[in-house]
């Protein structure tokens, strides 16, 4: 669930824009029957979901890129990179799943999801956030009270319950098991390991169906990651280090194979004024540390670098 407006001011969503914005340029967009985008549509298949990726890709005019797909985006993003692996630098992974609920065959997982659908239909739409509220428990388990009413309201004005209700057997039915072994772009699967909404199992699964993946286990039980727990910061660091080596990658490729270089390895350790770190609360602290390691790893790449690893204390580029 996406809403381009709405998104801006949300303490679910806004530290994502943040961090995923910082060194690079975000292209997001509501998909079919999400946020801003038509509400009336007769196709909701997975292939038309796919086409408006297409779409989306064509109009911004990207030449190459990382796609990042979250949850059931990660099925869509997956179907694009085996379609156009040319355009596809990396491929970031979060939440994601091989195989739908329904797809799936676990009969207590199917008679739940059934429960789940039929309040869905009769509650969704409704004022009273109560039935949504039962989503909002599975999706941000660890959220305060502002960011559940939050998500709860995101739900009621991004998607109408009937259409609410056709996405949801729309991406239960999905199944890229086959597919995978067509993907041959580097990946990135990162998952959390409490997740209610994709089991971790499944994120497993992916990665090890991938042929150039690595996998990236965090400690965490919701399946949109909180700006205060330090599961999305490590999530951020992997990420922009991912993207980062994966579009540089695509300036080595194209060099002269026959052109010798020389390569530096840089090695910096961070140094902080510890004991004034030390008094701060750990929320606190870590919002005075994630700018400056995006900062860090911004200028490495604007002067032609690749970010190797990266932690709270040190940096390593060539």
């Amino acid at each position: 669930m996406s809403h381009l407006d709405f998104d801006w001011e949300s303490p679910v969503w806004g530290h994502w824009i943040d961090g995923l914005s910082s060194g690079f340029t975000l292209v997001r967009y509501d998909g079919r029957l999400n946020g801003l985008s038509d509400t009336v549509c007769e196709d909701v298949s997975f292939d038309a979901f796919v086409d408006d990726l297409e779409c989306v890709v064509e109009a911004v005019g990207l030449d190459r890129f990382v796609l990042l797909g979250i949850s059931q985006g990660c099925a869509l993003s997956v179907e694009y990179a085996i379609r156009h692996p040319e355009k596809v630098a990396g491929l970031l992974i979060w939440g994601g799943y091989v195989r739908g609920w329904r797809a799936r065959g676990n009969a207590a997982e199917i008679v739940r999801r059934e429960a789940i659908s039929a309040l869905m239909r009769q509650g969704w739409g409704q004022d009273d956030p109560l039935f949504r509220q039962m989503f909002t428990n599975l999706f941000i388990p660890g959220a305060n009270r502002v960011q559940m009413d939050w998500f709860n309201e995101l739900q009621r004005r991004t998607l109408t319950p009937e259409n609410a209700m056709r996405l949801s057997y729309v991406f239960a039915d999905i199944d890229i098991s086959r597919s995978l072994e067509r993907l041959h772009v580097p990946a990135l699967v990162l998952h959390a390991n409490g997740d209610r909404v994709a089991p971790f199992s499944e994120g497993l699964e992916l990665a090890r169906s991938i042929t150039d993946a690595r996998f990236v286990e965090l400690e965490s039980a919701n399946h949109i990651l909180l700006a205060e727990e330090p599961a999305f910061r490590n999530f951020i660091l992997e990420a922009s280090a991912f993207a980062n080596e994966a579009l540089q990658a695509q300036t080595v490729v194209a060099v002269d194979p026959r052109t010798r270089r020389q390569a530096t390895i840089l090695c910096a350790d961070f140094q902080y004024a510890e004991p004034v770190m030390e008094n701060l609360p750990p929320d606190v602290a870590l919002e005075r540390v994630d700018p400056f390691l995006m900062q860090a790893t911004a200028l490495v790449r604007d002067n032609g670098g690749t970010v190797l690893t990266i932690s709270e204390n040190e940096l390593v580029a060539s």
